[in-house]
């Protein structure tokens, strides 16, 4: 088996924002992301490009409050 280093759920948040094209649906998904893991992965230029090229929305989560801290179209 291959790894890229790609998150998984980037692949599978891609699969689900195809089938839903597909299908006209008014659902739009969220990548729900950990505040730490925005803070450091997520601010490579690599991922910021990805981001922005597939066009994902995050949902940026503190698991130990349990609380959305923030939301990016």
């Amino acid at each position: 088996m291959v790894r890229l280093g790609i998150p998984t759920p980037l692949g599978w948040g891609g699969c689900q924002r195809s089938i839903l094209r597909h299908k006209d649906s008014p659902i739009q998904t969220y990548l729900a992301i950990p505040t730490q893991i925005y803070r450091t992965f997520f601010q490579h230029q690599i991922v910021q490009n990805l981001i922005q090229d597939e066009q994902i929305r995050l949902l940026i989560f503190n698991p130990a409050t349990e609380t959305i801290e923030q939301w990016k179209d």
